[in-house]
């Protein structure tokens, strides 16, 4: 008969490799100012340990999405590989039945899509600055459709 390793041999091999180390982060967080009194040589605690990180690189400010001129003349483009988010939500079931016979209604029309494609259309289709737009509409939904939880909206 051949000559096979038992799978205790193989288990005992697999604890005596040396485990794996997480790659360092690739953005690392700027450290923490040391308040008045601690660590007065450069950063050096109490300890005698040097920190981490030697010197911090200066914060980068984020690059402003859009001017203001834009966002109120063209919707946002989107690109086909951005990462997802996971909305996680719950809706009321005719809610999720009308979106059902509308996916179906458009299928039947020759037209593929999905749920998630249409509320993101519905997403996109929001307005950005008018907030007293969408509390309008917030308010009528609210008015028509309430959720236990929701304070009324008062008008004016």
């Amino acid at each position: 008969m051949a000559d096979q390793t038992s799978g205790i041999d193989l288990m005992r091999r697999r604890m005596e490799r040396a485990s794996r180390r997480p790659p360092p982060p690739r953005r690392a967080a700027p450290a923490p100012a040391p308040a008045a009194g601690e660590g007065g040589e450069g950063g050096v605690a109490a300890g005698g340990a040097a920190p981490a990180l030697a010197a911090p690189a200066p914060a980068a400010r984020p690059a402003p999405r859009r001017p203001p001129a834009a966002r109120a003349s063209a919707p946002a483009r989107l690109a086909a590989d951005l990462p997802p988010a996971n909305l996680a939500i719950r809706v009321r079931k005719p809610l999720d039945d009308r979106l059902a016979e509308l996916i179906h209604a458009l299928r039947r029309q020759g037209v593929r899509t999905s749920k998630v494609e249409l509320i993101e259309m519905l997403l996109w289709e929001l307005p950005e600055d008018d907030p007293a737009g969408a509390r309008e509409r917030l308010r009528r939904f609210r008015a028509f459709a309430p959720r236990g939880a929701s304070a009324p909206l008062e008008e004016g």
